[in-house]
Parts: structure tokens; sequence; C-alpha cells
């Protein structure tokens, strides 16, 4: 049974702002899974208008050149603008505030930890990173980190220790939602904080571009947010605790991290065809239903849903619909994962992965740090190419 409460985010005494770029931060970073698949920059080809075209040596449109624009953000839906001016990029975050970046899935830089004095790392995390108009955004122990330079270097706008929280591009700003409160930026200099609806332990979320959807990892309930409206939704404590959603062909999936017999709160997976209103939910108990045991990480690779088994578990899982899943055996445990350059970027402790086929992982690099503390989220997007 679902319950739903309807909350108004408008555009009035609900909203705070913070302005102001901050320092430049070296212990910037955060983590979680949000995807966005990239193709090879490059110039578009002159096209031949009924008329000889004279190459001058700029990027052409339809409309004429493309001038490149010095700094982000830029307006990402100029497909010309894309090719000619940025290249794509992915970021991983984690425990110890780690953080790392590369632009070909193979080749990382940037390699960076900053733990503190505490033997849990766990503590001191980037908690989830999107990108999104050549910005790069995390969020975590560390607040709210911003990265206009490609993830060279990071501005701090919000030191607020958001050890729950999760952050996505909708509907032209990044909406941070976290233990520490709600907050949304369209440049990631100024920040705006609403009160309605507040603190909510969001551990990821996910978007079909007319919906946001958050899970909480700490109660059992998502939020929904539709550019205006809020609405809470709980699940029965029965289920567990939620791990990660995702989205793609037309469904949203969450799946519970809870493992790994039959009971009720075990191996949940649930989908949403309406918008996340309503979800059909299936769990290790239900008649029939397959023993499964998911990490906390889930991607849509064009086809079907991928979720790996987590660190721990060499299984991976495939789905085309989120409620049944087929189960192969990698060469690898995987955590973390992202779709990138037509392949898949994962993760196990401080390793860096790479596959083409869901099964063969190979090694790509080992980054800083004790790898105890290793990497719990990536992104993908693009950035600008100088």
């Amino acid at each position: 049974m679902l319950a739903s409460l309807v909350l108004t985010a408008g555009c009035g005494s609900g909203a705070r702002q913070a302005g102001g770029t901050g320092g430049t931060s070296a212990a910037g970073g955060a983590g979680g899974a949000k995807v966005s698949d990239t193709g090879a920059a490059g110039k578009p080809a002159l096209r031949d208008a009924g008329q000889p075209q004279v190459d001058t040596g700029q990027p052409q449109r339809d409309s004429g050149p493309v001038t490149c624009p010095t700094s982000p953000p830029y307006d990402e839906s100029d497909q010309a603008l894309l090719d000619a001016c940025t290249r794509p990029v992915v970021v991983g975050v984690g425990n110890g505030l780690r953080r790392i970046v590369s632009y070909d899935g193979q080749v990382w830089q940037d390699d960076v930890w900053f733990p503190n004095s505490a033997a849990d790392q766990n503590e001191n995390s980037h908690r989830d990173v999107a990108i999104a108009n050549g910005l790069i955004v995390i969020v975590g122990d560390s607040g709210i980190l911003v990265s206009a330079d490609g993830g060279a270097t990071y501005s701090n706008p919000n030191t607020l220790p958001m050890h729950v929280s999760t952050v996505s591009f909708f509907k032209g700003a990044f909406w941070v939602i976290s233990s520490e409160g709600t907050f949304s930026s369209s440049d990631g200099v100024t920040w705006t904080e609403w009160d309605n609806p507040g603190e909510f332990s969001g551990r990821a979320s996910a978007t079909d571009g007319q919906r946001l959807v958050a899970i909480n990892s700490v109660n059992n309930d998502y939020r929904v947010f539709d550019g205006t409206n809020w609405a809470d939704h709980t699940l029965s404590s029965s289920y567990g605790s939620l791990g990660t959603i995702g989205y793609g062909g037309g469904l949203f999936v969450m799946l519970g991290d809870n493992c790994c017999d039959t009971a009720m709160y075990a191996g949940l997976r649930a989908a949403s065809s309406d918008g996340a209103q309503t979800f059909t939910l299936v769990t290790n108990a239900s008649p029939g239903a397959s023993d499964l045991r998911f990490g906390d990480a889930i991607i849509w690779t064009g086809a079907a849903f991928f979720a790996p088994a987590g660190e721990f578990d060499t299984h991976g899982y495939d789905s085309t619909d989120g409620l049944v899943w087929t189960q192969h055996e990698m060469s690898s445990a995987i955590g973390a994962v992202a779709q990138f350059q037509g392949a898949i970027v994962g993760s196990k402790g401080t390793t860096i992965y790479r596959s083409t086929d869901e099964t063969n992982w190979t090694a790509t690099h080992t980054a800083v740090g004790d790898a105890q503390w290793g990497f719990s989220r990536f992104a993908t997007g693009h950035v600008l190419a100088h």
C-alpha cells in the first residue's frame, strides 16, 4: 500500500538564496550513479546548402559558425556546440573524499583523496555526482562542490556536511536532496535552499526529464518532483532499505540492497511505468521469484537495465522490465558503474575496471589511498574541451 503527501515547492517564501563562488577547494568531490552516455567529440562536416561553402576554419552550424564559450554553464541542448566545443568526461567519487576524472574511461587523472583522522572513511565521503552544461557538481560530507574546469579544481559554495545526499540535473538546474536540506542552482554559483520540501535523506535519484525521483536511505520512502510540486510516497517497512534508482525504456526502477534469503525485505525490485506514481514490487519472497542480491548501482544500457551485485559478489543482472532479472557470472565483483564511450566503467574498492560485455572486466587504474575506502559513484557528461 502506498501513502502519499503532496508538498508544494513554489518560487516565493519557501526559498533562500546563497550566492558566491566560494574558495577553491582541494578537498572537493562526491559520489553516486548518474548515467548519460556520451559520444566522441569532433567538428561537424560542412553541409552543402546548394551553394559553395567557404571553410573559415571555424566549426559550422546551419545558422553560421559555432562560437565556443570560454566557461560554463552553456546550453547543452545545442548539439553543434557540444560537437565542436566539448569532450566527454566520466567522474568517480567515494570514501575519504576521493575523486578522479577520465576523458576516455581508460586513462585517469586528477586522482586525489583527502582522508581525515577518523578510522571510518565512509563517514568522510563524497556521496553523489552529476554533470551538466559543462559543470561537475559533487555532494557529500564536504558539502556541495562545483568544478567549471573539467574536474581539476572545485569551489565549495556550501560546506554543510551532507552525509546522506544525492544530486541530479533536472529542468535546467542541479537539485541537491540531502539530510541537510534541498538546494538548487542553475549556474553552480548561486544556490537556493528550499524550506519546503526541506530535509530528505536522499540516497540516489533519477529523472525522465519530466519528473525527478529521489529515494530515502533511512526510511522506506521516495519523493517525486514535477518541477512545481513534491509528492512523498512510503513503502511498507517490510521491504527493507532502498538502495538505488534508475530510469530507462520508459520505466523507473528501484532496487533494495538487503540480501540474501527469501525474507520479505530481500532482493527488492520495483518498476513504475506511470512516472513513479505507483510501483509494482517483487522480492525474493514473491511466488516464483528468483533469489537475488543487488548492490547499490543500476544503469540503463539502451537495451536493458544492468545492476551488479556489489563489491562482494561476482554476479551481474540484466532486465528489460525491472522485475524479471537474468543473472550472469562476472570476472570481478563490481560496485559503482556508469556507461561511457561504448563500454561500462566500474569499480571495486580503489580499482577501476572497464567492460564491453558486462562479463569480462579489465582493470585500468588503481587509485591513490587506502584500498578499503574506494569509489561509490560515477557520473558521465560533457565539459569544455579547452
